[in-house]
């Protein structure tokens, strides 16, 4: 992990502004129990990127072992879709309807998957 650490440190100094490379910095971090610094990293690329699902999964993690209440309201974000996402959903609701499925089973397949990934991702151990 400790090479990990100095592999993104030098891509974010590479491209600072990369939302990305301090997800993959917070979250390192995290992995390695350095909360301040992961929650700092996290919080800057969610202000630079703020509909991305994977870094706000990640902020809520960390705000979790922190004990902030901040978690709660990234993960109603969450749940929240996006125009692009809601736009990504009809486009696939429509292949699943050309192979004879309805709505109803899309959403639910979909909404079991997103929260597999919360609990897989939020809540283990």
């Amino acid at each position: 992990m400790d090479k990990a650490l100095l592999l993104a440190k030098k891509a974010l100094a590479l491209v600072p502004e990369s939302p990305q490379i301090m997800d993959t910095l917070g979250w390192i971090e995290y992995e390695l129990g350095n909360l301040t610094e992961a929650y700092q990293y996290l919080s800057d690329a969610l202000r630079i990127a703020p509909n991305a699902n994977c870094i706000m999964l990640h902020l809520a993690q960390v705000n979790i072992s922190l004990g902030q209440q901040q978690a709660r309201e990234l993960l109603k974000k969450l749940i929240q879709p996006s125009k692009g996402q809601m736009d990504q959903r009809q486009a696939l609701l429509k292949k699943y309807e050309a192979v004879g499925l309805n709505s109803q089973t899309f959403y639910s397949l979909a909404y079991i998957c997103f929260l597999l990934e919360v609990i897989a991702r939020v809540y283990r151990p």
